[in-house]
Parts: structure tokens; sequence; C-alpha cells
């Protein structure tokens, strides 16, 4: 440096990045990349639970309902076992409630409930509805009966989540002729 002008290469030194401030970027960098990753790591793991759960939930509710509005025509229980019900109807039929074995997927027991409505004296054929809701099934499930109470133990499991965590399972109790 002379006469107070800074030379070339004292301006180029100054001019730059160091090593140290380089090294400190780096790691800023890291730590936000660490951060990103582990949210969208967290998401990808949580999102399919919590929508195999509210699949579970909404098939379970419509099923529910259901089942309450057909045993509101029921007159009494003829004949029950853990995975059946079979009332007879006001009109002189039959409803039979039942759990059915659909096979296997993703390793677990596919099981669907059907209702079979049977008319008086044979004049129509039985109408038959089978719950097969996608990716869940009713492996679990249970009826028992106490009177003109029937009581379903409804467990359901979203297929191809764990157990834990898409499972609902809760008793709902049935009056014959009354509804729920």
């Amino acid at each position: 440096m002379r006469c107070g002008i800074p030379s070339r290469h004292a301006q180029d030194a100054r001019a730059g990045v160091t090593f140290i401030e380089l090294l400190a970027a780096l790691v800023l960098a890291v730590l936000m990349a660490g951060g990103v990753m582990a949210a969208l790591h967290l998401e990808g793991r949580t999102l399919p639970e919590v929508v195999g759960r509210d699949v579970v939930q909404t098939g379970l509710s419509s099923m529910q309902q259901f089942v309450a509005d057909t045993l509101q025509n029921a007159l009494d229980v003829r004949s029950w076992d853990a995975s059946q019900v079979v009332c007879d109807t006001v009109d002189g039929g039959t409803v039979a409630i039942r759990l059915i074995s659909a096979g296997v997927s993703g390793g677990q027991p596919v099981t669907q409930l059907q209702v079979t409505t049977t008319p008086a004296g044979g004049a129509a054929p039985p109408v038959v509805r089978t719950w097969a809701l996608p990716a869940m099934t009713l492996a679990g499930t249970t009826f028992s009966v106490q009177g003109s109470l029937v009581t379903i133990h409804w467990h359901a499991v979203s297929i191809g989540s764990s157990v834990t965590s898409a499972a609902a399972d809760w008793d709902a109790t049935y009056a014959i002729g009354g509804g729920n």
C-alpha cells in the first residue's frame, strides 16, 4: 500500500468468503435439509394411517345405521351365534345378519358383513346386501344376544395399515323392533 491506496492483493482478500463462513453456511444448509427430510418422512408414515382410520370409521358408521334400520323391522331372534344373528320380521319373513369370509388381502383375513332379507312365504327372492368396503375387514367382529337386545362388537381394520393405527373397536346394542 502506497500513499493510502490499498494494493490489489489486499482488495482481493477482503472481497472473498472466508473458510469459516463457508463451513457455517454448509452446516446450516445440512441442518435445514435434515429438518425437511424428517418432516416429509413423518408425514409419509402418518398420512396413510389417518386415511385408513377415516375409511374404517365411515364404513362402520354406515353399516351400523343399516343394521339399526334392519333390526327395527325384526320381531324376535330366531337363532344366533358369534358370527350371525337370524331374526323373524314383522311381515313374517326373516333377516339374517352374518359375517362372511372373502379371502385374504395384504396378509389379513377379509371378513365382510352380509344382510339377507327373506320375504314371507317365498313370494319374492331374498335380498342380499354385502358390505364390501374397499380396504377394510371386519375380522374379529362378534354378535351376542340377551333377550331382545342384539350386541355387535364391531372390530374393523383398514387392510394394509397396522392394526393399532387403523382399528376401530366398539360395542353397539340394538333393540329388536326398537332400533338402536
